[in-house]
């Protein structure tokens, strides 16, 4: 059994990025696809008209099977994504285009984001199996479940059309973890980004019952 992606790791790999507009630009991409759980398909086909800024929701319009659904970020989640937004407008990118769209307005391909992510991978010294498109969205369920979030919500926030497969995410969870469920997910003191990241998660599950 793969084990899930460590938040720490998800870490390294974000500092990997430069404030180069491709850097800023994947950045906020894993970004989504780690605190929104998206899968990479649903991430590269969303359009500005799905950012929901104000209330921080996102619309998934192309989810599997055709079903939409909505789903939330935390503000800090949100600022990673306005600083790419704020470059995409100097760049001219039209709000026809996708949210992750190439400099010049084109379609980012998923195949792109894995070999991208593998390249990280590497440079911030970890498995680079371990590091894919879907690894964050099962990173973004395992933090859900270690909120104690209702099983049924993190179905709807990941799309899943039945229980099943939303347990299948949560069996990566290390089996001597399952053991201490009294274990925090935030480290006292920590004010690294990830772990303030990390503290979303537990103000998005004190609405989750209002977005599912």
């Amino acid at each position: 059994m793969k084990r899930v992606l460590d938040p720490d790791e998800v870490n390294a790999l974000l500092k990997t990025f430069t404030r180069a507009p491709t850097s800023i630009r994947n950045r906020a991409l894993i970004v989504v696809l780690w605190r929104a759980g998206l899968r990479i398909s649903e991430a590269l086909a969303l359009l500005p008209a799905d950012l929901d800024r104000k209330r921080e929701r996102i619309q998934v319009r192309e989810g599997k099977g055709g079903k939409a659904r909505v789903v939330a970020m935390g503000s800090l989640s949100w600022d990673a994504l306005d600083e790419w937004m704020r470059v995409r407008r100097k760049l001219g990118i039209g709000s026809t285009k996708p949210v992750f769209a190439t400099l010049d307005g084109g379609t980012i391909k998923g195949a792109y984001v894995r070999a991208m992510l593998k390249r990280k991978a590497r440079r911030a010294g970890i498995d680079p199996e371990l590091v894919h498109p879907h690894a964050f969205r099962h990173a973004f369920a395992v933090d859900l479940h270690r909120r104690n979030v209702p099983l049924d919500h993190i179905r709807r926030l990941l799309g899943h059309a039945s229980l099943a497969g939303t347990t299948h995410y949560l069996e990566r969870i290390d089996p001597e973890e399952a053991l201490d469920s009294a274990r925090s997910l935030d480290g006292d003191g920590d004010t690294s980004e990830v772990a303030l990241l990390r503290r979303e998660v537990a103000a998005l599950a004190a609405r989750l019952e209002v977005v599912a």
